[in-house]
Order: C-alpha cells, then sequence, then structure tokens
C-alpha cells in the first residue's frame, strides 16, 4: 500500500489541480495545470485522460478516481499478490478459474454476474481457449486492467 507520506504527496498535487477547491478536478482545472506544468497535451488527450479517469462519468475526477489513476500498480502487484489474489477466485483449488468459480468469487464479494458477463470474461482474458483462466492469464488481465 501507498504509505502516509505517499498519500499526503498525492493530495497536495490533487489540490494542486482542484483550483476552485471543490474536491473534484474539472476538465478545465485539468487543462489549466497540464498548460502550466507545459506537458505537451491536446485538448482531446486531456479529454480522453478525463474520460479514462472519471469511473463514476460525472465528468469530474474526485479523489479517489485521482488516487485509482495515480497509484503506482507495478510497484505492489506482485507475485505473490497475484497468487493470492488468483487464490481467491480458483475456490475450488484446481489450478485455474472457471466460469462456476467466477459466480463464486463474485457471489461472495455480493455481486451476481451473469452468465453472459462470465462469457465475456473468459472471451476476452482466455488466451488458450480452454473456457478457464490459468494463472499467468489472470496475471496478464490484472495488469491489462489495472
Amino acid at each position: 500500500m501507498l504509505n502516509p507520506e505517499e498519500f499526503k504527496r498525492l493530495r497536495a498535487e490533487f489540490n494542486k489541480i482542484d483550483t476552485n477547491m471543490s474536491g473534484t478536478i474539472e476538465t478545465a482545472e485539468l487543462k489549466d495545470a497540464v498548460r502550466k506544468s507545459n506537458m505537451n497535451l491536446s485538448e482531446e488527450e486531456i479529454d480522453q485522460i478525463v474520460k479514462q479517469t472519471d469511473q463514476d462519468e460525472n465528468g469530474l475526477i474526485n479523489y479517489h478516481e485521482f488516487i485509482a489513476a495515480t497509484f503506482p500498480v507495478e510497484k505492489y502487484l506482485t507475485k505473490e499478490r497475484v497468487q493470492a489474489l488468483f487464490n481467491r477466485f480458483n475456490t475450488d483449488d484446481d489450478d485455474t478459474i472457471s466460469k462456476v468459480n467466477f459466480r463464486d468469487a463474485f457471489s461472495k464479494l455480493g455481486i451476481d454476474l451473469s452468465q453472459e458477463e462470465i462469457d465475456g470474461i473468459l472471451a476476452e482474458h482466455d488466451l488458450d481457449g480452454d473456457n478457464q483462466i490459468t494463472l499467468k492469464e489472470f496475471e496478464t488481465m490484472l495488469r491489462a486492467n489495472l
């Protein structure tokens, strides 16, 4: 996890961009911050950053979205953590995650996935076409989506 100093630094960066102190970063504020930092990004690139960061799709970047976007995933996504997360999904301990495993794991989280959603996950991330997710495929899926 991030240590308190890293959180403090990220909060300060967020507050620098949130010039009207609304608790959210508006597109105009981000554009102004990019311009002031002499970064060479087009309006379209900045709009794309907002779109990718704005998880609740309200046109604003809140602090949690900002943290998620700036979180150094590679630093914390170790082999051990990937394995531990894989094991949470691999509910029958057979070295792969099946459709049933996805349903069980998400159900324990209070999320009911439809068969179509599960099929979509497998279609996108089952690289060898065996209708199961291996540890390697799972790690690739995590890195692509975090």
